[in-house]
């Protein structure tokens, strides 16, 4: 190569490297002094100052202040961010209305009318999040001092009856209902459309809608839907949404729940994860048998073995109690450890001395020691 070849690539090379630089300081948002302004203003709180970036002429800077919108969570901000719920950019509509779900005060009927109007898919699901966040209203009962929040009539209605088709509508209706029984919705009425509404889900949404069921919190509603939640199993190819299943049967509880855990969590063809769903749902079920649980107990899954019996945490007879004791002997230390805390729920002073039998052990490591000092604690009625 001769020397002008070579003052060729090197210019090549410095002009190369000169791009990059460019387009990395194009791709660093925090360049922009008016972004850093609105990050600045977010951590101090300062909401009044917040809130003049939202009518900002910049799309990018009204996107970036919504944001930040949602982290202050001013209600000051509400009606400029419903303003931008009519903002001609997608992204800055997206982000009023994630902001509108994390802000308290908002009405929840002015996002049901904003959804109705809307066809951005994104903007879509994030107002269905955000009704579902606001949908919860204090009720009382003239007379009585004693108030609870109860689902707003509206959102009732409008989640009783809208359709639902679309891939984003069935994630939003999912994530609705999610923070609906998360707050603690008990009413049965819109998780009996939930098996209506999951025909139509085929993707990640199923994932969403199953989430959203194993939240309710009523066991009532899970044992009268026994039939479905059973035959829906078998059938379902995703272990993300089997694992949701897991729980859903752990609600049901009865003695073909039992069984249908335990041999989702001993089956060697089944997914792992969904394998330690099962195990840890079986301390959910009625009239649990220890000796059943030898087969996950002995497995050579450690993890498995541990998950299952910090389930069954709600407490055993004694019988039953000393006799996972038994089990647990020649399994690892946080197994073992795990079934003494069992047992102290029920024989503290016996479930002590082999907690300190355990921690005096010549055998028993520093790290070893930590799982039966923690046992310990569950024996002098605190949780170390």
């Amino acid at each position: 190569m001769n020397r002008n070849n070579i003052f060729i690539v090197a210019a090549c090379l410095i002009l190369a490297a000169c791009g990059g630089n460019n387009k990395s300081r194009e791709a660093n948002k925090f360049q922009d002094p008016a972004i850093v302004r609105i990050c600045d203003l977010a951590d101090r709180r300062e909401g009044d100052s917040l809130i003049v970036f939202l009518g900002d002429s910049s799309a990018r800077l009204r996107y970036e202040a919504a944001l930040a919108c949602a982290s202050v969570q001013d209600s000051a901000a509400i009606q400029p961010l419903l303003r931008l719920l009519r903002d001609n950019d997608l992204i800055v509509r997206a982000a009023a209305a994630y902001a509108l779900g994390q802000t308290p005060g908002v009405s929840p009927d002015s996002l049901i009318s904003a959804l109705l109007l809307e066809t951005d898919n994104t903007t879509r699901t994030n107002l269905f999040e955000a009704i579902g966040k606001r949908a919860m209203v204090p009720f009382s009962l003239p007379g009585y001092s004693i108030s609870r929040n109860v689902v707003s009539p509206s959102v009732f209605m409008f989640l009783d009856s809208i359709k639902v088709r679309t891939e984003a509508d069935l994630m939003g209706y999912g994530k609705a209902m999610y923070w609906l029984n998360y707050q603690g919705m008990t009413d049965p009425d819109l998780m009996n459309r939930m098996p209506y509404i999951l025909q139509y889900a085929v993707g990640e949404s199923k994932l969403y809608l199953a989430n959203a069921m194993i939240r309710h919190r009523a066991p009532v509603w899970f044992a009268n839907n026994k039939d479905y939640i059973m035959n829906w199993l078998p059938a379902e190819k995703a272990a993300e949404v089997r694992i949701a299943i897991m729980n859903m049967i752990g609600a049901i509880g009865d003695d073909d729940a039992r069984k249908v855990l335990l041999s989702r969590a001993i089956s060697d063809s089944e997914d792992p994860r969904v394998r330690i769903s099962a195990a840890m749902n079986l301390g959910r079920c009625e009239n649990i048998v220890v000796d059943d649980l030898q087969p996950i107990i002995s497995s050579t899954e450690p993890h498995l073995a541990q998950i299952c019996v910090e389930g069954l945490s709600a407490g055993l007879p004694h019988e039953q109690a000393t006799r996972l004791v038994e089990l647990c002997k020649t399994a690892g230390v946080p197994v073992r450890a795990a079934a003494l805390r069992i047992l102290a729920k029920v024989a503290r002073e016996e479930a002590l001395t082999q907690i300190k039998s355990e921690i005096e052990s010549s055998s028993a490591s520093v790290y070893d020691q930590s799982f039966f000092i923690r046992a310990m604690g569950s024996c002098l009625g605190n949780e170390a």
